[in-house]
């Protein structure tokens, strides 16, 4: 993660995209300063404030009993754990190409 934001910080800084950023603002609270920063410092910065901008998906497969990677069930149980489903964006094996409130919903409403 490191690399990548000290890569996407380079080409913010660099021609053409310097014409359409505010490249020379020092306000402290700004991330202009990134390029002074320790491999450890930028570190913290990133575990403080990464966050996913995206549903998880795919966390949770489903499948027959004889598949051992399987933890739910054909029915969204999840496996060992009486009285439990799963009924969110994590049983989905394929990211869906639009929003996936309308695929959560219809997969709550088939349970």
């Amino acid at each position: 993660m490191i690399r990548g934001v000290r890569g996407a910080y380079k080409i913010a800084h660099t021609a053409p995209l310097t014409n359409m950023t505010d490249v020379g603002c020092t306000h402290p609270l700004l991330d202009h300063h990134f390029d002074q920063l320790s491999d450890e410092e930028l570190g913290e910065i990133v575990r403080d404030r990464v966050a996913s901008l995206y549903h998880p998906f795919g966390s949770c497969t489903m499948g027959k009993a004889d598949n051992p990677a399987a933890v739910l069930d054909t029915q969204l149980r999840v496996r060992g754990a009486l009285g439990l489903r799963v009924c969110d964006a994590s049983v989905y094996p394929k990211l869906v190409s639009g929003h996936t409130v309308s695929c959560n919903v219809m997969c709550r409403r088939r349970r």
